[in-house]
C-alpha cells in the first residue's frame, strides 16, 4: 500500500512539472484521461486519436509510440520512451524534475533509422528536378538600361 501511495504520488507530481515545461497548466497532467488527451493534442494535433488506446493490443504499439514521440520532443533517445512506456514513474520523473527542455517539435530529435533516411534522400533528389533554375541576381537585367527601339523609319 505504501508502495502503491510513493508509486502515485511520484508519477502526478512528475506529470505536473513535465506540462508545465511544455507550457501548459499543471493540473492538466493529473487529470486522466485529460491528460492524455492534451498530450495527443500537442504531439499529434489530434487529440480524439487517445481513444487508439482503448483497442486491446494495438494499445501497447500506441502507448510505445507515443511515449518515444514525447521523449524525442523533449530531446531525448527512442530508448528513453520506450523506458516512458515501460517504467513510467522513473522516466516521467527524470523527464520532468531533470535538466530536459522542451522542444516545439521542429528542434526535437528527428528519426535516424534507415526508413527515415532513405525518405529524406528520396525528398532531395525530388527537390533537385523540380527545383525551377532561376538567374542569379547579378545575371537578372537591370532597368537601368535604355529600351532598344526596333522599329523602323
Amino acid at each position: 500500500m505504501i508502495f502503491t501511495l510513493i508509486y502515485v504520488v511520484v508519477l502526478l507530481a512528475s506529470q505536473w512539472r513535465v506540462y508545465q515545461k511544455m507550457g501548459r497548466q499543471g493540473w492538466e497532467g493529473i487529470i486522466p484521461g485529460y491528460n492524455l488527451y492534451i498530450l495527443f493534442d500537442i504531439l499529434y494535433n489530434a487529440p480524439m486519436k487517445f481513444l487508439t488506446l482503448l483497442i486491446p493490443g494495438y494499445n501497447i504499439y500506441v502507448l510505445v509510440r507515443f511515449s518515444i514521440d514525447l521523449a524525442h520532443r523533449f530531446n531525448k533517445s527512442s530508448g528513453f520512451g520506450v523506458g516512458m512506456a515501460f517504467l513510467a514513474p522513473i522516466f516521467w520523473a527524470i523527464l520532468g524534475f531533470g535538466p530536459a527542455q522542451y522542444l516545439d517539435g521542429s528542434q526535437a530529435v528527428q528519426g535516424t533509422d534507415s526508413i527515415s533516411q532513405f525518405l529524406d534522400k528520396t525528398s532531395e533528389a525530388v527537390d533537385v528536378f523540380t527545383n525551377d533554375e532561376k538567374p542569379a541576381a547579378d545575371e537578372q537585367p537591370t532597368n537601368d538600361e535604355e529600351p532598344v527601339n526596333n522599329e523602323q523609319e
